[in-house]
């Protein structure tokens, strides 16, 4: 396997107080007299001007002398020009806070500025050399930006393949649409350009946005949609349109979140993290007018729980990721529960177990990293892996391959890697492009990527979308990046044999 040629890697691709006197006129006169005895000259200024006012009436200005009065004057003269000096100071000072905002003001639109040229033109290399990477690519603009796309699964790669997608404005809707493409078919392609490649088979309402759809394992006509709310909605998609598909409504939660996943072995199980720390885990079918409250509630994270997975190797396991920097391995047939604990160096917002290879395990993180582990030495990482400019937010293995994975990011790209070509050796050219490992690049999204799936149906092939309402549909040519697709080696990547799990 070969590393894209960098000049593909662009479609591959922020007056101190003065006292009071009594008004006791005997007091007045006994405080005066000494001062006129002393003489006026030991009170100077602006001083005695204030002093003797304090009494009253009974000093003026007129009882000082013509030379007390001047220096009275100079006095007063100087105090004010100090005091003008003070002000100038302070505007300066002022001026200078107000130069330095405008500086950073400056400094942040100029990075902000470069980040959007550096977007428009890797889209724009995108763009120009699509037709070259691609088997095909379906670029269409959504109405209303979704947060989630998820695959309906489909075995036939010649028939059309359903998707799920949602919208952001009130009414709030599930879309189920189709796409239709046959697996020669080949090009770019745009919903203005050729608008019978999808179409929207149907809506349903939804109480408010949904953040993230899991599809049921066992049975992917059974949905789950997880709320701005922090509820669980679960819908059949097996009954006919004109009834409502709502079965239940998952409670327990006390914020919003993003982490479902569906016991494959157990189907009525889900499984859901959110952002009031909770892990809770439901049975679909302990319904009681129309609600479905937890059967367990786990706290193990002290921060928000951003991603959850069933382990696919056993099915009284699950995995969790959390702002607290952690990725907890949880076994619900244990009295502690809690079985492992990876650390991260920041926020952890997704992980997904390996299909096949038990002890494998990878992690998004808030550094910009992506990260395999072997769960049975979780002291240090395998690898990480790093191209990424922003925080990593998903993170999921190819279905179709043992070493291959997709990451998504904040900094609008979607990189595929493959994580055999771990220490390969690199010329100088291809090393300035990225590591080994670092496959390709797709730069499709001009804006954050929310969500991105695999299709079971077509090889190499990703449905995404973003916060500019753009949905894609993008099959890789893996001749691009890939001289075969061998088999993961036994003596790679320091392979350990498997411990039994159960």
């Amino acid at each position: 396997m070969g590393w894209i040629h960098p000049s593909l890697n662009g479609c591959g691709y922020r007056n101190g107080d003065i006292d009071d006197f009594d008004n006791n006129e005997s007091k007045k006169d006994e405080t005066i007299e000494p001062i006129l005895q002393q003489g006026l000259e030991s009170f100077l200024g602006g001083g005695l001007f204030q002093s003797l006012s304090a009494f009253g009436n009974d000093i003026s200005l007129d009882t000082l002398s013509k030379t007390e009065k001047e220096n009275q004057k100079e006095n007063q003269k100087e105090n004010q020009k100090e005091k003008e000096k003070d002000e100038d100071d302070d505007n300066d000072d002022e001026d200078d806070d107000e130069d330095e905002d405008e500086d950073d003001d400056e400094d942040e639109d100029s990075e902000e500025d470069e980040e959007q040229i550096e977007i428009e033109r890797d889209w724009k290399e995108w763009r120009q050399t699509a037709d070259l990477i691609y088997h095909f690519n379906f670029y269409q603009y959504l109405e209303s930006a979704s947060l989630t796309v998820r695959w309906i699964p489909h075995t036939e790669a010649t028939m059309d393949q359903k998707f799920i997608l949602t919208n952001r404005e009130s009414p709030y809707q599930l879309y189920i649409s189709s796409f239709t493409i046959q697996s020669n078919q080949t090009g770019f392609f745009e919903i203005d350009q050729d608008n019978s490649l999808t179409s929207i088979e149907r809506k349903i309402n939804v109480p408010s946005e949904i953040n993230r759809i899991a599809l049921n394992k066992a049975d992917p006509n059974i949905l789950s949609g997880k709320t701005g709310e922090g509820k669980i909605l679960i819908y059949d998609l097996n009954k006919p349109k004109n009834e409502d598909a709502l079965i239940g409504t998952c409670v327990g939660h006390t914020a919003e979140g993003y982490g479902m996943d569906w016991n494959k072995t157990k189907k009525n199980q889900l499984l859901s993290g959110s952002y009031d720390n909770l892990i809770n885990i439901y049975d679909i079918t302990s319904v009681s007018n129309g609600i479905i409250n937890p059967t367990q509630s786990i706290k193990i994270h002290d921060q928000s729980v951003e991603d959850v997975e069933w382990y696919p190797h056993n099915e009284n396991m699950f995995g969790s990721v959390s702002d607290d920097k952690t990725l907890k391995m949880y076994d619900l047939r244990e009295k502690k529960g809690t079985t492992t604990v990876i650390n991260h160096k920041d926020e952890t917002n997704s992980l997904n177990f390996h299909p096949t290879r038990e002890e494998f395990v990878i992690t998004g993180s808030s550094d910009n990293m992506s990260y395999l582990w072997d769960i049975r030495k979780p002291l240090d990482n395998i690898h990480c892996f790093a191209s990424h400019s922003d925080s990593v937010y998903k993170v999921s293995w190819y279905p179709g391959g043992e070493t291959f994975f997709a990451s998504s990011s904040d900094d609008h790209k979607i990189i595929l890697w493959d994580i055999s070509k771990i220490g390969d050796e690199q010329s100088e050219l291809d090393a300035d492009e990225g590591p080994p490992e670092l496959l390709f690049t797709h730069n499709g999204h001009k804006s954050v990527v929310r969500d991105f799936t695999w299709c079971s149906a077509f090889d190499w092939t990703i449905a995404s979308v973003d916060d500019d309402s753009v949905f894609q549909i993008f099959a890789v040519n893996p001749q691009v990046f890939i001289d075969d697709l061998c088999e993961f080696e036994d003596d790679q990547l320091e392979y350990f044999p498997s411990d039994d799990f159960d």
